[in-house]
């Protein structure tokens, strides 16, 4: 049972009209009827009744639409969170510092960006800059500020 069959189904379930839902969801009818039966028969129950007057809901239709809903709003809030995450919008910062940068830019720096991304969380680590070096070498910090010179060769550096 994958996110789209749900979707499938929800639109049925709405339009009580096969052929309605087929539009909406830019399918063809026979390709719905059959992600339909599909999904029925994964439950093992069905789900609509049809006749010639129209589609309803079946008692156990009823019944999944509820959840269906739900799967396919937690799929979608996903989708979004895992988006958010590969734009950095949420998730975790080390960021370590040196105390020295403590008393420049930084303290203004990171209130703006927990303004701008309160969803991500900002672990603050006071470190020498050797110790610095060798823990964003070791992936153990995402970000540092620090001061040169530098010895790893491998860091990207922004002054």
């Amino acid at each position: 049972m994958d996110i789209r069959t749900l979707a499938c189904f929800i639109a049925v379930a709405e339009d009580l009209h096969f052929r309605r839902a087929a539009d909406r969801l830019n399918l063809t009818q026979p390709s719905l009827s059959q992600r339909i039966r599909a999904l029925e028969t994964e439950i093992g129950a069905e789900l609509f009744e049809r006749d010639r007057r129209g589609v309803t809901l079946t008692p156990a239709g009823a019944a999944f639409l509820g959840p269906a809903r739900k799967a396919v709003e937690h799929a979608n809030a996903a989708r979004t969170q895992a988006l958010r995450a590969i734009r950095g919008e949420v998730g975790r910062l080390r960021l370590g510092f040196t105390v020295i940068a403590f008393y420049g830019v930084l303290p203004e720096a990171v209130r703006a960006f927990r303004a701008r991304y309160p969803d991500v969380e900002v672990d603050l680590i006071e470190m020498n800059s050797p110790l610095l070096e060798a823990a964003l070498s070791a992936g153990e910090i995402d970000l540092g500020v620090l001061h040169p010179p530098l010895s790893t060769p491998d860091l990207i550096v922004h002054a």
